[in-house]
């Protein structure tokens, strides 16, 4: 009798445990919550989906494989301005085996070894030992600069400027080949029509960026009959259609374009109308070059048939190096942009900018030039050979800078509040 009353009393407990327990499954918005919480709005994955076996032994059937959190993947970019080659500067590289430009470079390395991808204009060719070196008004450097840009971190050289011919069109060909053999990619000049046809396109992390570039002039050196291939010039029809086709081929289009009014600091109308045109042919990032100084920066968002747009100019990134010493020509900078990608929607989701100084003092009776990050410049004061009223006039420049290259805000040009917000 005893047994026969605690059968009947076992099961009464297990019924009114499973009810409760299938009411609370079955709670409107209860699994929702739970995997919204955990999985969308903090971005962590279950526990029980962490360590997915092979065997599928961890997985949770209860879990949709829909509601898994996606990954954020990321690409930092770094882009510099004109990257010129005065006379005094190839001097300052000469060593008793040849030359070494690196020492021009290592204090803004460890800058470039966050960047997944650092893109450089080269003003000047690699007109080859045969020729001789020279500065302006006709650049043609010795090939150890292309291995020192190797070095301090580049990856993406661009070549379509108006110095592109100074060493004619074999020169043109020849530097070309010197950036590939030290491993560098270069675009804006090409060695057939076949070559300009093919888009650059670089990838890291999934997230792939196509890079153009293009120039007003060749400072009157004409293309040979039959050889327009040689320099990208501006052309509206062949920009756009250029664009029109890495847009299928790359997750953001970047165009290099070498414009404007040297040593203005503001851009010009032209500018202004070219950018214009290039967000609305489809470019993502323009990164401007020529006038030797700094121009600001902009960050757009917009709305374009339908769709919500980002990009990022900047008029004028200056000069890298050079010997050019009047202000501000001795103060260029490098543009950092974070892209994002999460699934197949790519995002703009950051950008920075730090001001150089192209440090220029003599070392052991010869000339020696360095690229330094003004703000560890002027916060450091290391150099021996910059006086202290020169550190607070390069803090002074530093300020400055910052000012005038940098938006106060986003450039929102127009659209409905959804897609602002996004």
């Amino acid at each position: 009798m005893r047994l026969k009353w605690f059968i009947i009393a076992f099961c009464m407990v297990v019924l009114a445990t499973g009810c409760s327990l299938f009411e609370q499954e079955n709670t409107p918005g209860a699994e929702q919550h739970v995997q919204g919480e955990t999985a969308e709005q903090t971005g962590q994955i279950p526990a029980e989906q962490q360590a997915d076996g092979a065997d599928g032994i961890n997985e949770s059937p209860s879990v949709p494989r829909e509601r898994e959190a996606r990954s954020v993947e990321e690409l930092q970019l770094m882009v510099v301005g004109d990257i010129m080659m005065h006379m005094p500067q190839i001097e300052a590289g000469k060593t008793a085996e040849g030359y070494d430009f690196s020492p021009f470079f290592e204090k803004v390395q460890p800058v470039f070894e966050q960047a997944d991808l650092v893109l450089g204009n080269l003003e000047t060719t690699f007109g080859g030992p045969e020729r001789g070196y020279s500065g302006y008004p006709l650049f043609s450097a010795p090939d150890e600069l292309a291995e020192a840009l190797k070095q301090a971190g580049f990856d993406v050289i661009t070549t379509a400027n108006n110095h592109s011919l100074d060493s004619g069109p074999q020169g043109l060909i020849r530097t070309i080949d010197t950036l590939e053999a030290a491993g560098l990619h270069a675009t804006g000049t090409f060695r057939s029509t076949e070559e300009r046809a093919d888009v650059l396109v670089v990838e890291h992390n999934n997230i792939s960026v196509a890079v153009l570039a293009y120039t007003y002039g060749t400072n009157g050196i004409p293309l040979p009959e039959g050889k327009e291939y040689l320099v990208n010039l501006l052309n509206e029809e062949e920009m756009k259609t250029d664009i029109k086709r890495a847009k299928q081929e790359a997750d953001f289009v970047a165009v290099c374009i070498h414009f404007g009014a040297e040593y203005q600091s503001d851009p010009n109308e032209e500018q202004i109308q070219w950018v214009d045109k290039l967000f609305d042919w489809g470019a993502d990032l323009i990164f401007g070059s020529h006038p030797h100084v700094l121009q600001p920066y902009e960050f757009r968002e917009w709305v374009q048939d339908g769709t919500f747009r980002q990009g990022v100019v900047i008029y004028s990134l200056g000069n890298f190096i050079s010997n050019q010493r009047e202000h501000p020509r001795d103060i260029g900078g490098i543009l950092s942009v974070n892209l994002t990608k999460v699934g197949d929607q790519a995002r703009i989701e950051d950008v920075d900018f730090i001001p150089t100084y192209v440090h220029r003092y003599w070392q052991d009776g010869q000339r020696a030039y360095q690229v330094l990050p003004m703000k560890t410049l002027v916060e450091e004061r290391a150099y021996p050979q910059i006086s202290e009223e020169d550190y607070n006039q390069l803090h002074n420049r530093y300020q400055q800078t910052l000012e005038h290259v940098t938006p106060a805000e986003k450039i929102i040009r127009s659209g409905p509040a959804e897609y602002l917000e996004h």
